[in-house]
Parts: C-alpha cells; structure tokens; sequence
C-alpha cells in the first residue's frame, strides 16, 4: 500500500511539474511574440536606435496581456 502511494504522489508531481512547464513556456512565447510587436512598431531615430510608437507600444501589451491571459486560461482548464 505504501509503494501504491509513493508512485501515486511521484505521478501526480511529475504531472504538475510538466504543466508548469507548458504554462512557462507558453509564457515565454508571449514575451517573445510582444518584443517581435514591438521591433515591427518601432522606427529608427537620429542615432539608429529603435524607438516604439506609442500606439504600437500600447497594441502590443494588449497583445501580451491577452496571451498571457490565454495561457493561464488554458492550464487552468487541463
């Protein structure tokens, strides 16, 4: 009964830890999905440094906020 228990608990974290992975990846992807926003939105100033515009900046976290969003929503749901 013991051993039942002990591969039932090592089941369950190993399941855990791989959600967790997934929700960290997908988060990840989120990130890199809002620098990639960003860099499109942005033009170059004097010096060739890119500078976002505001509304591009502004579009691109909705976009984040609503992945992220997403993410959470689809761990929560498995």
């Amino acid at each position: 009964m013991k051993t039942v228990m002990t591969i039932l608990i090592l089941a369950l974290s190993a399941i855990s830890a791989s959600a967790a992975h997934a929700q960290a990846n997908c988060m990840k992807d989120c990130d890199t999905n809002a620098k990639q926003c960003i860099a499109k939105h942005s033009k170059a100033d004097w010096w060739g440094n890119r500078i976002a515009t505001p509304e591009g900046e502004k579009a691109c976290q909705d976009g984040a906020r609503e992945c992220r969003r997403n993410c959470v929503k689809q761990m929560s749901t498995k």
